[in-house]
């Protein structure tokens, strides 16, 4: 059993130190952490051990204000753009300029359809009544607007009572016949 320890050890550091090392840290400063199951099946004569291990994807640095972690998902990452959907992060070369980016192109990654979709299963791109594609005309993100027309419509509910119609009328006098036949 020992010698299973001993090569999980060294299995452990062979690969913690890669990812310390691709963070940019040495061994003094970053530490790395992992989850292993050890896996054993077969006979005496034929034993199969092998390790499943789940490792961070990143390294944590002990710091005089706390732990940080740094992982390859931190919006600072430099190898972000490389695993993420988007593409964003600090790795993402196509943005040339230091301007940051505009809001239609934040947005660009997913649109507010697919976004319902996601969180709350609300399937908005596809019209009920005719199985048509919906398209979004506005997109109203201002809180100011937002609770103004919420602040109308709640007024509006508390205060409108039942919907009253015009009395209905006949058709007007003296056009041709026909015309409201």
């Amino acid at each position: 059993m020992n010698l299973i320890f001993n090569v999980l050890g060294i299995v452990y550091g062979v690969i913690a130190t890669h990812l310390i090392k691709q963070a940019g840290f040495t061994k003094k400063r970053a530490q790395t952490g992992a989850a292993t199951l050890i896996q054993r099946f077969g006979s005496a004569l034929n034993l199969n051990i092998h390790f499943h291990m789940l490792f961070l994807d990143g390294v944590y640095l002990n710091r005089s204000d706390g732990t940080r972690f740094h992982g390859v998902f931190a919006p600072n990452s430099k190898h972000r753009a490389l695993v993420t959907p988007s593409k964003r992060g600090k790795g993402n070369s196509a943005r040339a300029s230091d301007e940051p980016p505009t809001p239609a192109e934040r947005r660009a990654s997913m649109t507010w359809a697919q976004r319902l979709k996601r969180v709350f299963n609300l399937a908005i791109e596809t019209c009920q009544a005719c199985g048509g594609a919906v398209k979004v005309m506005a997109c109203i993100e201002e809180p100011a607007v937002i609770k103004q027309i919420l602040d109308h419509l709640k007024h509006k509910a508390e205060t409108g009572g039942p919907r009253v119609l015009p009395e209905s009328r006949a058709p007007p006098v003296g056009l041709p016949h026909g015309l409201f036949d």
